[in-house]
């Protein structure tokens, strides 16, 4: 039984869209270099899907507002435009150095906001 017929007869939706073989045609060797490639795949349909969906003209609704550039968690300085972890509460958005300080922040904001002056 093929990897596809398998998935198809669990019932896991999307099978259509697995390519097989996996990876960008980089001449892999290695299971390294194989690895490689998939994860190369990975980041290429992960890049084309995020430039569809970003919008083309003005957005509509306003832009949450920007709070420093301070992880509201552990202190650290984080740029803004650049930030990849991010959260919003309220109408205003946060920036984060790493995922783990957002994951805490998202569980309880409240420990973590502090009155603006």
């Amino acid at each position: 039984m093929t990897v596809r017929a398998l998935l198809e007869q669990s019932g896991v939706s999307g099978v259509a869209a697995v390519r097989m073989p996996a990876g960008l045609d980089l001449g892999a060797r290695t299971p390294i270099e194989v690895a490689l490639s998939i994860l190369a795949e990975i980041v290429q349909a992960h890049s084309s899907q995020a430039q569809k969906d970003t919008p083309a003209g003005p957005i509509a609704a306003a832009a949450p507002t920007r709070v420093g550039g301070i992880d509201p968690v552990c202190g650290m300085s984080v740029d803004a435009a650049t930030a990849r972890h991010t959260a919003e509460v309220d109408g205003v958005a946060y920036y984060f150095c790493g995922a783990s300080c957002r994951a805490r922040f998202v569980k309880q904001p409240q420990d973590y906001l502090r009155a603006t002056p």
